[in-house]
């Protein structure tokens, strides 16, 4: 079994993403990054230590899965180049998915919530959550185990791979129901 090491990009909660001095508009930094390149390049500095810690502190990563699509070129420009030369020098034969942005750092392509209805030539793997949210949630409806199983069958005949995405709880555990839910897919499995 692969680990691979989510990571987003975006920051909304470090100061130099999200300047504490200006309205938060969207998702994107709340300044002009070209108007203020020292902001920005403290920002980059800062996403490329939390990688670097990453990748030194926490054993064997296969995958560095990076979200926050938006954070490329030209506005947020993290150099790509550097980030991915610095992470694969700690993790050799790491494999990255710089998640929608395309170029020679997207090893794999992500298609999110749904299995795509025509055929993806090179390396995929659907991203799919078991319950409702990627984020833990009370209660929260879990697919089917017979539903999960059909969908990682045709993913895997089409040559993907299935992210199932479960949310833990506050304590890092993962929901009772869902745990179940994990044991009937590998009965059916078996």
């Amino acid at each position: 079994m692969a680990i691979s090491c989510y990571f987003s990009k975006s920051d909304w909660h470090c100061p130099y993403y999200w300047s504490p001095d200006a309205p938060v508009v969207d998702r994107n930094p709340n300044y002009d990054t070209h108007k203020n390149p020292e902001r920005w390049a403290k920002f980059v500095s800062f996403v490329h230590r939390q990688v670097e810690e990453l990748m030194t502190q926490y054993g064997k990563i296969d995958i560095l899965w990076l979200d926050g699509g938006q954070v490329r070129p030209p506005d947020q420009d993290i150099n790509m180049p550097k980030l991915a030369a610095m992470a694969r020098s700690h993790q050799p034969g790491l494999i990255i998915a710089d998640r929608t942005v395309g170029g020679p750092y997207e090893n794999f392509l992500t298609p999110e919530q749904h299995i795509p209805d025509k055929k993806i030539e090179g390396t995929w793997e659907s991203c799919i959550t078991l319950g409702t949210r990627w984020n833990y949630l009370p209660d929260d409806k879990y697919k089917p185990a017979s539903e999960v199983v059909r969908m990682l069958d045709g993913i895997v005949a089409d040559g993907g791979n299935l992210l199932l995405g479960i949310g833990p709880d506050s304590q890092g555990l993962i929901p009772a129901e869902a745990a179940e839910r994990l044991r009937e897919i590998g009965k059916l499995r078996s």
